[in-house]
């Protein structure tokens, strides 16, 4: 259960998100490469951000003697903490290990690619538009995959280790990795 995450495993969380955002921001100049982790990264603290300061609870509105019911909302805390637990630990999966950029185009690659697998009923020449252009690019990833050697066949293979797996590579709080699947 959740209530087994201390109050130090959500600062060390809370630390290593705004760590990444400011690294990454300092870095994110020239290359797409940092600019997909600065992304990664906004998206990760304003999670953690918005999870904290539903935490403080908030009351009723228009209940008499609201100010004693004070209201937690659950479900969307364990929401963006989960959410947040898998930005961390594709952020680290992704660029703090080996062969970043090869695991980072395979990573784009198998996000295009999946959705482009998706039948979808097109009511507008801008989402029209936009398939063609991904397609365009799920072409151009697989020629810039193949060029760093990638085998087609892994291209389409391709996953990454299951959730828990990857936080355990983090280091995590090993009670942070377990209750990733009961939130």
């Amino acid at each position: 259960m959740l209530y087994d995450v201390t109050e130090e495993d959500y600062k060390l969380f809370f630390q290593i998100t705004v760590n990444i955002f400011e690294d990454s921001y300092k870095a994110l100049g020239d290359s797409e490469y940092y600019g997909f982790l600065y992304h990664a990264s906004v998206k990760f603290l304003r999670h953690i951000n918005t999870a904290e300061a539903l935490m403080h609870g908030s009351t009723w509105r228009n209940l008499q003697d609201e100010d004693e019911y004070n209201y937690f909302d659950q479900s969307s805390i364990l929401t963006l903490l989960r959410t947040s637990y898998e930005n961390l630990v594709t952020i680290a999966y992704l660029f703090f290990e080996e062969k970043k950029e090869t695991k980072l185009k395979l990573y784009k690659y198998r996000g295009y690619y999946n959705r482009l697998r998706f039948p979808i009923k097109i009511t507008s020449t801008e989402l029209e538009d936009k398939i063609n252009e991904e397609k365009k690019i799920v072409v151009e990833l697989e020629k810039e995959l193949r060029e760093l050697g990638v085998p087609k066949k892994h291209m389409d293979d391709w996953k990454p280790k299951g959730w828990f797996d990857l936080g355990v590579d983090c280091k995590l709080p090993i009670t942070l990795c377990n209750n990733y699947g009961y939130s």
